[in-house]
């Protein structure tokens, strides 16, 4: 039992460190934000009245699954696919709210020598530093 909370305990980190959530609250007149530069694997969090201002996906990758909310007050979309994927607030859709998320390829890393990976995001001019050591990251 306890290699098995150890195993899922370093997949719950795993994941962190490679995945990342985008909030996106919804409100009359958009979007906020409208369009966000993703990479396959993260997650998008839609927080708002959903019943109020509904939202539907008017394209997305092929292969990629299509949404469609209209009720609570949050929702969540893993992406899985790159591409182009476009929603829109069905009831407000004339008024243009509208929004969009570009997914890329997730992050190419580089080992070094000592066996901790830097994982490069150029397009939002981040990176993540993994470790074999125990030193908080926030000592490099």
């Amino acid at each position: 039992m306890k290699s098995f909370s150890t195993l899922l305990l370093g997949l719950i980190l795993y994941q962190n460190v490679l995945a990342t959530t985008h909030l996106v609250y919804v409100s009359y007149p958009s979007f906020s934000p409208s369009g966000l530069s993703v990479t396959v694997g993260d997650t998008i969090f839609w927080k708002g009245d959903l019943s109020k201002f509904p939202i539907a996906s008017l394209s997305v990758p092929e292969n990629a699954q299509a949404f469609n909310v209209n009720d609570g007050t949050t929702f969540s979309y893993v992406v899985k696919e790159t591409g182009t994927y476009k929603y829109q607030c069905e009831e407000y859709k004339n008024a243009g709210m509208s929004g969009y998320f570009i997914a890329l390829e997730p992050e190419k890393g580089t080992e070094n020598n000592d066996g901790s990976m830097v994982y490069i995001n150029y397009y939002s001019h981040a990176f993540h530093l993994v470790t074999t050591d125990a030193i908080p990251h926030s000592n490099y």
